[in-house]
């Protein structure tokens, strides 16, 4: 067996960041536009402190970066590519809820 090296601990880390779903909300809304947290507090109706520890964590592994403006932070994403890795989970995931409802049809079939 392989040893486990940096790039596995680099990507494990990096698909626990985005192992939330409040997380993985945040990445999708800032897809479309920069926004505050108070914008994204309205967004999610989540409490800012929720937002602001998501935001915490989603800047410590670099998914997301900060500007202040004025006396407001905005937040946006650091590299676009995280939509297109969104994009693909949701593609994996209607793939497999497609073969789920073949199957549930088969079985509903030869049902008595």
């Amino acid at each position: 067996m392989q040893r486990i090296g940096d790039l596995q601990l680099f990507k494990a880390a990096f698909f626990r960041a985005l192992g939330n779903p409040v997380r993985i909300r945040l990445l999708e809304e800032l897809g479309s536009q920069t926004r505050s947290v108070t914008e994204l507090q309205r967004v999610l109706g989540a409490p800012q402190p929720i937002i602001s520890q998501h935001l915490g964590i989603l800047r410590s592994h670099h998914l997301v970066r900060a500007e202040r403006r004025g006396g407001a932070v905005i937040y946006s994403l650091s590299d676009p590519l995280v939509l297109t890795l969104l994009a693909t989970a949701r593609r994996i995931f209607e793939k497999r809820l497609a073969v789920q409802t073949t199957m549930l049809r088969a079985v509903r079939r030869k049902a008595p």
